[in-house]
């Protein structure tokens, strides 16, 4: 996976809490992610199929272990509009 950045959101009543991260691989299936906080976590992940809830096709997704921002897999999938 290549280097990126992006963000982290969690709504809650009182607002959503939005943090800013980058990401690196430092090896083969381990994600580094520093926030900005200056927290950093180091994962392993595993890149494989998943189906949402909403839907019965399976999307490329991302698995991590230990979860990563409380998410156990992530995947960008596309509405199709009429």
């Amino acid at each position: 996976m290549p280097p990126g950045r992006g963000t982290g959101t969690v709504a809650n009543a009182p607002g959503d809490d939005v943090t800013p991260f980058s990401w690196h691989c430092p090896e083969p299936g381990v994600l580094e992610v520093h926030d900005g906080y200056s927290g950093v976590e180091r994962v392993r992940y595993a890149i494989a199929p998943a189906t949402p809830a909403h839907s019965t096709d399976p999307a490329p997704a991302v698995a991590f272990e230990p979860p990563l921002f409380l998410a156990r897999e992530c995947a960008r999938i596309s509405m199709a509009s009429d």
